[in-house]
């Protein structure tokens, strides 16, 4: 198995288009982001928004601040609105 570390996003029109890693950039049209540390989170600082402590905010609709973005499991906070 080759473990790739993506350390950017690259978009078009507010759309994810590439994954750029240490090895190189790939062309994607679909992003699973499988955090386990919230710390992690900072890497989409510039895609989405997220709270003082790096975690993604979103909406009861588990939306972020970029519509086509859903949020769950260990890099959100409960919703709590």
């Amino acid at each position: 198995m080759v473990v790739k570390i993506v350390v950017k996003f690259k978009s078009n029109n507010n759309k994810v288009t590439k994954a750029a890693t240490g090895k190189g950039t790939y062309y994607t049209n679909l992003v699973i982001w499988p955090v386990v540390l919230k710390s992690a989170n900072k890497i989409l600082s510039d895609v989405i928004d997220l709270d003082k402590n790096n975690v993604i905010k979103f909406d009861k609709y588990i939306k972020t601040s970029d519509h086509n973005i859903f949020a769950i499991g260990d890099c959100v906070e409960i919703y709590d609105r």
